[in-house]
């Protein structure tokens, strides 16, 4: 796997959206603070002036956002790319990025989740970049996170703290309650992003990993299919571990909520160890992860659980 340079003063960062566009009015000022976020860490912001086309659900045509991205990637002159938001159209840019050879041996800073979860697949799948599962720049520049995760964030780009430690893990089945130590590599992301690619041309490599999912407004029965499609696949018996981040919202219309059922049933029926508590997701906090990366899960001496993840930053 290939890590990436870590950031320093004055360094030009790329901002895209591969996704969709803003729900919201005033696109234009969410732009302007994402810039302003990204220099306030002493950073220059680059961006494109036909980011938004005025598309009901993406954020400009595949064309476009392929080309974006594509021009990120390969551009000598920038160090990072910062993905401003989510939503929905990743996924259709993978056909052509299947189509362009790797580029050196030289990874770049890459973050995004959500939606981005398909690029951050195709990156670490298929370059070997350690692709960073992390905040999302809109969630950054309106404080969505506090302040302590947005420095360490800030820290660990800057090469300032590695690896990333995840404390207070529980134990949800019978195999994680017997397991003592736990190394692989670590991918996921959200789970419908990650499950919508089974049986493609970037179908996640499932067998030796450690997989971790977070979730947003899906019920409990789209969550329960969602799982037991995985606990479908092939190479699933293979994994090493299951670990669940936030899995928000999915209320059903009586005010009931099914997804915690869900996904104690999942770790009921399956024969690999399953855990929950990771500090990813839609929520405040969302910690890096970098995809690709070792990772190792393990007691500590207060025999509490707890995961580290090596850095993708040299």
């Amino acid at each position: 796997m290939i890590k990436a340079q870590k950031l320093q003063k004055n360094d030009l960062v790329d901002i895209l959206a591969p996704g969709s566009a803003s729900l919201k009015a005033g696109a234009e000022d969410q732009i302007q603070n994402a810039v302003k976020f990204v220099e306030s860490w002493g950073l220059r912001a680059r961006v494109s002036s036909e980011l938004y086309s005025g598309h009901p659900y993406l954020s400009n045509t595949d064309e476009f956002r392929f080309q974006d991205l594509k021009r990120a990637l390969f551009a000598k002159d920038s160090k990072a790319i910062f993905s401003l938001r989510g939503g929905y159209g990743s996924l259709r840019l993978i056909p052509q990025l299947l189509k362009i050879k790797t580029p050196p041996k030289k990874a770049k800073i890459f973050m995004g989740y959500s939606d981005i979860t398909s690029l951050n697949l195709f990156l670490s799948q298929k370059w070997k970049w350690l692709s960073l599962h992390g905040p999302l720049l809109d969630g950054l520049s309106n404080s969505k996170h506090n302040q302590t995760d947005t420095q360490n964030l800030r820290s660990l780009l800057f090469g300032d703290l590695r690896p990333f430690e995840f404390q207070g893990l529980k134990t949800m089945n019978a195999k994680a309650e017997k397991m003592k130590n736990i190394e692989a590599s670590v991918t996921g992301g959200n789970l419908t992003v990650f499950s919508s690619h089974y049986g493609s041309s970037l179908s996640p490599k499932l067998r030796n990993q450690i997989i971790f999912f977070e979730e947003l407004s899906e019920r409990g029965y789209r969550v329960d299919r969602l799982l037991a499609q995985l606990e479908q696949q092939k190479d699933f018996s293979k994994v090493k571990a299951v670990v669940f981040g936030e899995f928000l919202g999915g209320d059903e219309k009586t005010g009931e909520n099914f997804v915690g059922m869900a996904l104690e049933d999942f770790a009921k029926r399956v024969s690999v160890p399953v855990f929950r508590d990771l500090s990813v997701g839609h929520g405040a906090v969302n910690w890096p992860i970098f995809m690709g990366a070792k990772a190792k899960i393990k007691r500590n001496k207060l025999n509490q659980i707890q995961m580290s993840v090596e850095t993708g930053i040299l």
